[in-house]
């Protein structure tokens, strides 16, 4: 069984409450940017698993601030989204996206670019 609680903690009580968890699984949710000022805050936080929701609207380069909190022995990375979704032309993301797509689009591209290097060789 697992017991889960849900309670919103400001960066400087985070130590506090991870100190105070006793089964040694804690789910800590944020932007991006809430995980890079994590990051330099907690230099060895490590996470074994990281879930993006929304890939295909967040930029690689944003991406890769969560994605670095990784623990490079336990490294599980979930990106959920759909890459054939509409993003408003409005959107601030958009306007940034003309050389950096969504996290999905990268994902996509490099498979592709991975399996047709694959075939030549």
């Amino acid at each position: 069984m697992i017991n889960s609680l849900l309670i919103e903690v400001y960066e400087e009580d985070l130590s506090k409450k991870i100190a105070e968890c006793t089964n040694g699984s804690i789910v800590i949710g944020g932007t991006a940017w809430d995980w890079y000022k994590l990051r330099r805050t907690f230099k060895s936080l490590e996470c074994n698993i990281i879930i993006i929701d929304e890939g295909s609207q967040l930029l690689v380069s944003d991406a890769i601030l969560a994605i670095e909190c990784l623990n490079p022995k336990t490294e599980k990375l979930i990106v959920a989204g759909d890459h054939m979704k509409w993003v408003q032309e409005k959107s601030s993301v958009v306007r940034q996206r003309k050389d950096n797509n969504g996290v999905i689009e990268w994902i996509v591209d490099r498979s592709e670019k991975c399996q047709k290097e694959t075939n030549h060789n």
